[in-house]
């Protein structure tokens, strides 16, 4: 039903672009696809506001993520905090569209405050 890819072990992500290129590319292998971000720190369980990013604190972040595919073109994605229960518990992902005929060969990160993640996954599945 999905799969993953580790694009990146524990990093931090400041102010300044991160850019993370993986060992093997992100290629789409299943019907979505979505970078997950998954955050060393507790994240606050909102399910009715996951664009609304904080800490358990209630601090908040605002991630920027963009991925470059094999063409050298730009998306940019729209982050969000995984909503629980889910696999990707304490995760910000990216839950727009990108195109399936192309592999992804990089990934830029930066953020509003310093942000540590424990990993971060390309992450493939199939709807319902």
């Amino acid at each position: 039903m999905h799969s993953d890819q580790l694009v990146s072990g524990a990093v931090t992500v400041s102010s300044e672009w991160v850019v993370i290129t993986p060992k093997k590319q992100m290629a789409p292998t299943k019907q979505y696809q979505s970078v997950v971000l998954d955050v060393a720190e507790p994240l606050l369980q909102d399910n009715l506001h996951l664009e609304n990013i904080r800490f358990a604190n209630g601090s908040a972040v605002h991630p920027e993520a963009q991925i470059v595919d094999e063409y050298g073109n730009v998306h940019s994605l729209k982050m969000e905090r995984a909503p629980t229960p889910s696999i990707h518990e304490n995760s910000i992902v990216d839950f727009g569209s990108l195109p399936e005929d192309r592999a992804y060969t990089h990934l830029r990160l930066r953020s509003d405050r310093p942000l540590r993640l424990s990993k971060v996954l390309w992450h493939c599945f199939n709807g319902k």
